[in-house]
């Protein structure tokens, strides 16, 4: 992936314990001022994926690489994910009450 990807993901799996292949060797990315559309049924890794890009998949083993902004995410610490989320990621739940202020 160039290193001009505002998201930048390569050879990314994701493994929960059973084990559960959630997500194998996924490659993807999208400039800044682009959009990138992610679909697909239930139980595809969509959630899996935006967990892993905001450092939240918590029990999953996760290797491959996913850059954020410039910023290998997959084993970033807790200062590392202080200076990304909120500033540069985040994510809007889509349980109904999520947005309702």
């Amino acid at each position: 992936m160039s290193a001009d990807k505002v998201v930048a993901v390569d050879g990314l799996s994701v493994r929960y314990p059973g084990p559960v292949v959630a997500l194998d060797r996924v490659a993807l990315g999208t400039e800044e001022g682009r959009c990138l559309g992610i679909i697909g049924e239930s139980g595809s890794g969509k959630s899996t994926l935006a967990r892993v890009l905001m450092g939240i998949a918590d029990g999953a083993d996760v290797a491959g690489s996913a850059m954020v902004c410039g910023e290998q995410v997959v084993g970033l610490g807790a200062e590392g994910w202080r200076r990304l989320r909120w500033r540069r990621v985040a994510m809007a739940f889509q349980a109904t009450g999520a947005l309702n202020p």
